[in-house]
């Protein structure tokens, strides 16, 4: 991949290098896994998706660069418990990456009888989830492949692709800011409610840490069947339970009104692959913008009620292409001539706290040859843009909510109780 770097991604790898936006997908499967041909698959697939074959040369005008990449590096240790997974991906995120050597992913295999964790570590900067997801179907295709017996000397390349905005229609409209008034006019009577931080350090200390909880695929279900019956949306219902308990951690610890509502703020991230004009359906990408969505929410209301003002909020933002907006001026920043910790101090400030990344129901196989895919779920860092986020994922018959928090900023037991109170408001 050679071009140059988009004034959006250069802001992303300065960033980068002072606090990790790596993400992680965590494969388990059941089977035997032949690692001589896993290491081959990933050789063969490296080749095949220009993103995984790339580093940064840093002159005058940074860009990408395609020439003498190493091969995607591989690390294989024992499998010790079911949770091992989150150490390796907390320590895997927060770790940069050979920026000006590449690549920009690695794979961390957990390994035992039963079950095997594949830790996938990708930079936000060449890939978002769903590249990961088609990424690793492909990777466990390839595998059973040569299980098989068949030989693979090369895949075929798949071409480079241009940086999104240039792969957006052009027949995009967007309305005019000043249509835009609902949360603009909210927001001038009611200030937006601040999450507290327990201990303020740099951002190149803080470390985005995993509580995860897995219900079962009944009680998704049930959760679905209530959104239709109350006219909302199931990402509402997710962001309208997380910012109830958000909200009830702000009034508990801070001199505030202890009654009514708070105006709380949240950013969704979009899949935005259905604005281009050219199918990306099987390329690697970061094809994703944000809706950053203001919404007023009382702790002690009906989840339902916040589920839905959540999802008039949010879709407000998508209706108004206010995703896309965020997307083509993210770039603004960089005229402000600011350091990158400037840069980073101006973003933790002006975001709103809160992230709900909902990739709704991961589209892969589960059987490929000997080995079959049980469970697939992902996690990020969220340094600097938030202190507490949620990623929602479905695969087979869970449905996986692995909470993120920033430490220390926000400190393990109240992380927990925010999560614990989130989880009772979906199950009660």
């Amino acid at each position: 991949m050679d071009r140059l770097l988009h004034t959006n991604e250069y802001l992303q790898w300065q960033i980068n290098k002072v606090t990790s936006q790596n993400f992680a997908m965590i494969a388990r499967i059941s089977g035997s896994l032949n690692t001589d041909f896993l290491r081959q698959a990933l050789d063969l697939l490296q080749h095949k998706y220009p993103p995984l074959n790339c580093h940064f040369q840093e002159d005058s005008q940074p860009s990408y660069v395609s020439d003498g990449v190493p091969l995607i590096p591989l690390k294989i240790e024992t499998r010790n418990s079911n949770e091992h997974w989150i150490q390796v991906a907390e320590e895997e995120m927060a770790k940069p990456f050979p920026w000006t050597s590449g690549p920009l992913v690695r794979v961390h295999i957990l390994e035992s009888n039963k079950n095997c964790d594949l830790i996938f570590i990708f930079s936000h900067i060449i890939a978002d989830g769903t590249s990961a997801v088609i990424f690793i179907n492909d990777l466990l295709h390839t595998i059973s492949i040569l299980n098989s017996g068949k030989v693979i000397s090369k895949l075929t390349k798949l071409p480079e692709l241009p940086y999104v905005t240039d792969l957006l229609k052009e027949d995009l409209e967007f309305k005019p800011s000043f249509l835009y008034f609902p949360e603009k006019l909210q927001m001038s009577i009611h200030k937006p409610a601040v999450l507290r931080e327990d201990i303020d350090i740099p951002h190149e200390k803080r470390i985005t840490r995993i509580i995860p909880y897995t219900l079962e695929k009944s009680v998704e279900k049930k959760l679905l069947s209530h959104c239709r019956k109350e006219k909302t949306s199931f990402h509402g219902l997710i962001c309208g339970a997380l910012l109830q308990a958000i909200v009830e951690d702000i009034k508990s610890s801070s001199d505030i009104k202890k009654k009514g509502y708070l105006m709380i703020g949240c950013m969704s991230p979009v899949n935005i692959r259905h604005h281009f004009h050219t199918s990306v359906d099987r390329n690697m990408g970061n094809f994703i913008s944000n809706a950053v969505h203001y919404q007023m929410v009382d702790e002690n209301s009906s989840v339902w009620e916040s589920a839905r003002n959540v999802n008039e909020s949010f879709q407000r933002e998508l209706d108004f292409g206010k995703d896309i907006e965020s997307l083509r001026n993210a770039s603004s920043i960089m005229t402000l001539n600011l350091s990158t910790l400037e840069m980073i101090n101006l973003i933790s400030h002006s975001m709103p706290p809160v992230v709900v990344t909902n990739m709704g129901r991961l589209n892969s196989d589960e059987q490929f040859g000997n080995l079959k895919l049980e469970e697939l779920f992902f996690a990020a860092s969220i340094n600097p843009v938030a202190r507490i986020a949620l990623s929602i994922s479905s695969f087979r018959d869970n449905l996986s909510l692995n909470f993120l928090y920033l430490e220390p900023s926000v400190l393990k037991e109240r992380a927990v109780h925010i999560a614990e109170s989130t989880v009772n408001r979906l199950i009660k």
